[in-house]
C-alpha cells in the first residue's frame, strides 16, 4: 500500500512565498516536517523553476521565483498528480500480476504434492526385493 503523503508541494510553495528568503530549517519548521523532507521537496520545486535557491556554504536559502505565475504552479502540480495516479495504477497492475503469480505457485505446489503422493503410492505397491536385487537389478 502506498504511503500517505502528509505535506503537499503547495504547502512548501506557500511557506516559501510567506517567508520569502529563508533557510531550509525555517521552512521545515513552518511546514512541520523533517529537514531532509523539506530539502528534497524544495529541490524538487526548484528544479521545476517554481521557487529559486542559493547555496551559501552548507546552507540553502529559498525564495520565490518572480518569473513564475500561478498557472505555472497549477500545471506542475497537475503533472505531479498525474504521475502519482499513473504510479498507483502501475502499482495496482503489479499487485494483480503478483497475485496471479502467487495463485499459480499455489496451484503448482498442489500439483507437486499430488505427484509426490502418487510416487509414494507406486513405491508402496512395488514388491519388496532382497538386498541383492535392489543393489544390482536384473543380474540376479
Amino acid at each position: 500500500m502506498p504511503r500517505q503523503i502528509k505535506f503537499t508541494h503547495l504547502d512548501f510553495i506557500n511557506v516559501v512565498y510567506k517567508l520569502d528568503y529563508s533557510l531550509t530549517a525555517d521552512i521545515a519548521e513552518e511546514v512541520g516536517c523533517d529537514h531532509r523532507t523539506a530539502l528534497m521537496r524544495l529541490r524538487f520545486l526548484a528544479a521545476r523553476d517554481l521557487i529559486k535557491c542559493k547555496k551559501r556554504g552548507p546552507l540553502w536559502y529559498w525564495y520565490k521565483n518572480d518569473d513564475s505565475t500561478y498557472d505555472d504552479y497549477l500545471s506542475v502540480l497537475a503533472y505531479i498528480e498525474y504521475k502519482k495516479l499513473k504510479k498507483l495504477s502501475l502499482f495496482q497492475i503489479e499487485n494483480d500480476k503478483l497475485e496471479e503469480f502467487r495463485e499459480q505457485l499455489l496451484i503448482d505446489d498442489k500439483k507437486r504434492k499430488e505427484r509426490v503422493k502418487e510416487l509414494v503410492e507406486i513405491e508402496k505397491k512395488k514388491p519388496k526385493n532382497s538386498g541383492i536385487e535392489s543393489i544390482a537389478p536384473g543380474i540376479v
